[in-house]
């Protein structure tokens, strides 16, 4: 026969087996060497060549000529941001040289204008433009934060779409 605290020892797990069910899985335990890091992400770079580096930062405009004379003459546009890294224009090169960023730029025109014979140059020199616009972008985005300026993006800013 049963009794009352069986019955009641039989709800009760079959309570407890229904709130397992439904409740959240469990965190696993973290090993010794594991660790977790909770923040808040505050900017990400591409992690750039020898070359990829030695791109001038311009302003937008400047950058936009460059990468029009690209698409239309593979390697012009190349050659300007050449001549602007020979100004003085500011590199993300580990050590900074104006000599070393001009050749290793005159260097990518020779290879974009050679190689265009072959489309590889045409499209290279395509996305070198496109990197030195999206590069001047990315100034003029931090410039404008810096100055406290609204930044218009597509994406909310914000949690919530609160602005």
């Amino acid at each position: 026969m049963t009794t009352e605290e069986d019955i009641q020892g039989i709800t009760t797990d079959a309570s407890l087996l229904s709130a397992k069910k439904h409740a959240p899985a469990e965190k696993p335990k973290l090993g010794r060497k594991q660790s977790v890091f909770v923040g808040t992400i505050v900017e990400v770079r591409d992690k750039r060549g020898t070359l990829g580096s030695a791109i001038p930062t311009v302003p937008l405009a400047y950058a936009w000529i460059c990468l029009f004379c690209n698409v239309f003459a593979p390697g012009t546009g190349t050659f300007l941001m050449a001549l602007a890294a020979l100004c003085g224009a500011k590199t993300n090169s580990k050590k900074p040289s104006r000599c070393k960023d001009f050749l290793l730029n005159l260097v990518a025109f020779l290879l974009q204008l050679l190689t265009a014979l072959l489309i590889v140059g045409w499209i290279w020199s395509i996305f070198w433009g496109m990197n030195v616009v999206t590069q001047a972008n990315e100034v003029k985005t931090i410039e404008q934060a810096k100055k406290g300026k609204r930044i218009k993006t597509d994406k909310p800013i914000c949690k919530n779409n609160e602005s």
